[in-house]
């Protein structure tokens, strides 16, 4: 058993509660967690403006001025249960049941000057999921069984007090998805030095949707099918290489057969580094949310096709107290018929997916780890990562008016890196954080100033925590800091983020006797 209380700024609350029992053959576990916050924090707008006039109304100066972040509450459970049993033979049955209930509020632009309380902008779910497993080894032989359901029910209000208790709807939509699929695979490594794979899925789609306003509604089915099919081969032991291909069916449609070629290259043994490399076709048939989810939704979308490329490198060594190690990746994609959701049509609360007829997604990526252990029970640990990624838009969108052609696709930054750094004692820990992003544009365009760009910013968090080992518990004390200084930013244009802000975590694992 373990818990662990929450309890941080603007009223927030978090609990975990997680449950585990095993005898002999079988096991099973609870998980169960709870999140609540009125998340009402104070900003300052920058995207107002006030003036401040002198008895003659001449203008003498102005401010932003320091506003609330108003109807943004949230109230989120998840429930996990998961078991398993291991029969005599050696057969392995597994059963993983996830719920999911979410409310969440959507909060003031900072640039609506209405009334907090003259408005609706709310979303809910409901998700169960469930998924039934099997699997048997037979010598060199693996195979396994998959059997699931899932349901969604997502509910979005928008309205807007018309006055006299009226409420005037603009968005009142429903959707509810049902899906029931079946996966069975096999590996068999039928040589030293090679391994077959093959999988096979089926997946069956229900979804209803209605939009009142707008009198638009959905009642679709669909089934897709996929087949995997791989081969790796070792032909000597520094060189692993694979050949896969991949085969969908969505609905009546059937994908050009996708190809997938890796190999990875031990170069040095002693310090564990690898080259790497891989190229595929790509194929991406439209989800039926893509099609059918209200509001929002586009019937007309036509599936992604393109190519992949990626070349890197990976290091790992470790010495007495010191371990080290770093990877990297150079990526180059061009997708015909990229889905983007952009903000389209005369009602732009909302989101739209579009075609773009041409995208080149490429870039670097770079990780690297070091820790050291300098002496008796200190531990230090640092680690970082480098994204270099301008994708852009090449040929737009085709509509009329179109600006978009040759510019970077939309809340993609150019450059993003992020920074870690620990240190421990015994069983004190003390934890920093820090990440950047460049701009983001928010219009395809690339319009930049405050109402097409989401400006870049640093973002610092520190933790500090310790655990406390009891004979009838190990208790876990956690104090964490975010923005630790004080930074005004957005990651969404329009919906501020908080300041400083504090959690504070206990947790309890009894020792049961």
């Amino acid at each position: 058993m373990q818990f662990v209380q929450g309890f941080g700024s603007f009223l927030t609350v978090d609990d975990f509660l997680r449950l585990d029992y095993g005898h002999k053959r079988f096991h099973a576990s609870l998980r169960a967690v709870f999140s609540y916050s009125p998340n009402r924090f104070r900003y300052t707008n920058m995207d107002k403006k006030e003036n401040v006039y002198d008895d003659e109304m001449n203008i003498i100066a102005s401010y932003h001025p320091v506003e609330y972040n108003e109807n943004g509450k949230f109230r989120d459970y998840h429930i996990l249960f998961e078991s398993g049993y291991e029969t005599e033979a050696g057969d392995r049955f597994s059963l993983s049941v996830w719920h999911l209930g979410s409310y969440r509020q959507l909060s003031k632009l900072t640039v609506d000057y209405s009334d907090p309380g003259d408005f609706i902008n709310e979303q809910n779910e409901i998700t169960t999921r469930a998924v039934a497993s099997w699997r048997r080894s037979f010598g060199n032989l693996d195979l396994s069984a998959h059997a699931g359901y899932a349901n969604t029910d997502f509910r979005y209000d928008y309205a807007f007090d018309a006055g006299n208790g009226n409420w005037s709807q603009m968005t009142h939509s429903r959707s509810r998805t049902h899906t029931v699929f079946l996966k069975g695979g096999v590996l068999w490594r039928f040589a030293a030095r090679w391994i077959f794979r093959a999988d096979i899925a089926a997946h069956h789609y229900i979804v209803r949707s209605e939009e009142d306003v707008s009198r638009q509604g959905y009642d679709i089915s669909r089934t897709d099918a996929d087949l995997f099919v791989s081969l790796s081969w070792k032909p000597v032991e520094r060189v692993g290489l694979s050949l896969s291909v991949r085969e969908e069916v969505a609905g009546k449609r059937v994908s050009l057969p996708v190809p997938m070629f890796n190999a990875d290259f031990l170069v040095w043994k002693a310090a564990g580094l690898y080259l790497k490399c891989s190229a595929s076709r790509n194929y991406r048939y439209p989800t039926l949310n893509d099609m059918y989810f209200l509001p929002g939704s586009n019937p007309d979308l036509r599936p992604e096709t393109g190519f992949s490329y990626d070349a890197g490198w990976s290091f790992s060594k470790k010495w007495k107290t010191v371990s080290l190690s770093a990877e990297g990746a150079w990526f180059d994609s061009r997708i015909k018929d990229w889905i983007l959701w952009l903000p389209y049509g005369p009602r732009k609360n909302f989101y739209t997916p579009l075609n773009l007829l041409e995208v080149h997604a490429y870039g670097v990526e770079q990780k690297a780890d070091f820790s050291w252990k300098p002496a008796g029970e200190w531990q230090l640990r640092f680690g970082g990562n480098f994204t270099w990624s301008p994708s852009r838009n090449i040929s737009g969108t085709g509509l009329k008016g179109d600006t978009s052609a040759g510019k970077q696709l939309v809340y993609v930054p150019e450059y993003s890196s992020s920074v870690m750094a620990s240190l421990a004692f015994r069983s004190w820990k003390l934890l920093y954080k820090w990440c950047w992003y460049s701009t983001r544009y928010v219009m395809s365009s690339n319009e930049s100033g405050p109402s097409g760009s989401v400006p870049p910013y640093f973002m610092n968090d520190l933790t500090l925590s310790r655990g406390l080992d009891f004979r009838w518990a190990d208790i876990s004390l956690s104090l964490a800091v975010k923005n630790l200084f004080n930074e005004s930013y957005v990651t969404v244009l329009s919906r501020p983020m908080p300041g400083i802000n504090f959690e504070f975590f206990i947790g309890i694992t009894p020792k049961w006797k």
